[in-house]
């Protein structure tokens, strides 16, 4: 049996050995070689020009196209990545309306590589941006050019962008929900006195302790999609506590229940909720309005007056029975 010999391939300390000069050999090269960066994509590109004019003096390395005959950038780059081809890159691809951008580079920090993964996630479904790593590989006195893929799109990272565009627009739309509110319950009540209508409120939820003598009960109206929602929160840290506070006001439910109707009188359409909440730290008396959405803006007004108002009954409630 004849055994198999190993061939060990060194790698270049720097592409030069191979192309001393970027714009005058490496990118000629590439121009006509392109099947060697082809090999490592997802797509097949067809070389159109090189060194083409952009504004300012500037000049696209390498004008290409896929199959489906979008355009394709090729920017080139020895040494590591810097921030000035980031920025030529950005500039080519948008005056140029291409939908795949590629930067070669010997070295890449990973900054840019944070970068190219941030645009593919905030760019169209149907743009890329490819980060490649090119080395030089020799074998006895034959140089062999390698292109690694370092950073692609994929539809993981367009989804990825998508729930992260959907959380900051959720979370936007959450502080100034809290924000207009705080501003109108300032006028009718003082139970969001202590709340900054200048900070950020980004959460679906609402807190505000102090609302009687024994710390950890608080007001704490909420919202969904589906539910517009006000409660007694009972969270002081410590569980029994807790049940023991819930079960000071589920004795007194039907006289808690009337006081609540009497101050309704009917207005909002609100189901009472008793939650101990077995098995869990916290338990609660919540005010549900259901099917109700308060994402929609036009829903607001009334959303804020049944927020405001029953935070009054609330306050009253705790501050009677705790």
């Amino acid at each position: 049996m004849t055994e198999k010999k190993i061939v060990k391939l060194d790698f270049c300390n720097s592409v030069r050995e191979l192309w001393e000069k970027e714009d005058l050999e490496f990118t000629p090269w590439l121009e006509k070689n392109i099947e060697y960066l082809n090999e490592v994509l997802d797509f097949e590109i067809t070389i159109q020009e090189r060194e083409v004019a952009q504004s300012e003096g500037l000049k696209t390395d390498l004008l290409g196209s896929d199959r489906e005959n979008n355009k394709v950038i090729i920017e080139n780059q020895f040494g590591k990545t810097d921030h000035k081809h980031l920025g030529q890159i950005l500039v080519y691809a948008i005056t140029m309306d291409a939908k795949k951008a590629i930067w070669i580079s010997e070295d890449v920090r990973q900054s840019h590589i944070d970068v190219i993964e941030w645009l593919n996630e905030k760019s169209p479904d149907d743009m890329g941006f490819y980060l490649i790593r090119i080395k030089v590989g020799k074998l006895e006195n034959k140089y062999i050019p390698i292109f690694e893929v370092v950073v692609r799109p994929t539809p993981e990272s367009k989804i990825i962008g998508k729930s992260k565009k959907e959380y900051n627009e959720t979370q936007m739309l959450y502080n100034e929900f809290w924000t207009q509110f705080l501003e109108k319950s300032s006028e009718k009540i003082q139970v969001f006195s202590g709340r900054d209508p200048s900070k950020m409120y980004n959460e679906q939820f609402l807190n505000v302790g102090g609302v009687c003598d024994i710390g950890g009960v608080t007001i704490s109206p909420n919202f969904t999609k589906k539910e517009l929602r006000n409660e007694i929160y009972i969270s002081t840290g410590d569980r029994e506590k807790n049940k023991k506070l819930y079960e000071t006001l589920a004795a007194e439910k039907d006289g808690i229940e009337e006081k609540i109707h009497n101050s309704n009188n009917s207005k909002y359409p609100f189901v009472i909720q008793w939650h101990k909440l077995e098995g869990k730290d916290a338990s609660r008396l919540r005010l549900t309005i259901e099917d109700f959405n308060a994402y929609e803006r036009q829903n607001w007004d009334f959303a804020y007056s049944f927020l405001i108002e029953s935070s009054s009954w609330l306050e009253k409630i705790a501050n009677t029975y705790l």
